[in-house]
């Protein structure tokens, strides 16, 4: 796996991975999953970022979709009725709404660039759906 964080000793420097490439075609003809969709551009997320902040749900257990969404615990913990519900966004999406409101657009919390690490899970998720909706368009890259 990927170093994700690099401790320095003035700030944490967060390591992203190259966007996502998402051929016109899937979007214009393939309906895209709402889990792979930012809440702010409502358009597919290219780089999914995670908040480190978020609700802890204890007593409920989450769905394939909404873990790979917004759970950065792992599946064992969010089907045991633990999850992390950190919320995902599309990085440069959530980066421009940080800068004009330091808020979380869902909780009003209080957010900062340095709260966003990125979803390699749904990350996962979204290029295993690409190559899955290219191949059967016949489209094989």
């Amino acid at each position: 796996m990927p170093l994700v964080r690099r401790e320095t000793e003035q700030s944490t420097e967060v390591l992203w991975p190259p966007p996502l490439v998402v051929p016109h075609i899937l979007e214009e003809t393939v309906e895209v999953p709402d889990a792979f969709k930012c809440p702010i551009t409502l358009t597919f997320m290219r780089e999914p970022a995670t908040t480190r902040e978020g609700t802890l749900l204890v007593g409920t257990s989450c769905d394939l979709a909404e873990r790979l969404w917004h759970c950065s615990y792992s599946a064992a913990m969010c089907e045991a009725g633990v999850c992390n519900a950190g919320l995902t966004y599309d990085h440069p999406a959530i980066m421009r709404w940080i800068e004009q409101r330091n808020k979380d657009p869902r909780t009003a919390k209080t957010l900062r660039a340095k709260h966003l690490s990125p979803n390699f899970s749904l990350r996962t998720a979204m290029q295993t759906w690409i190559d899955m909706q290219l191949h059967e368009l016949g489209i094989v890259s």
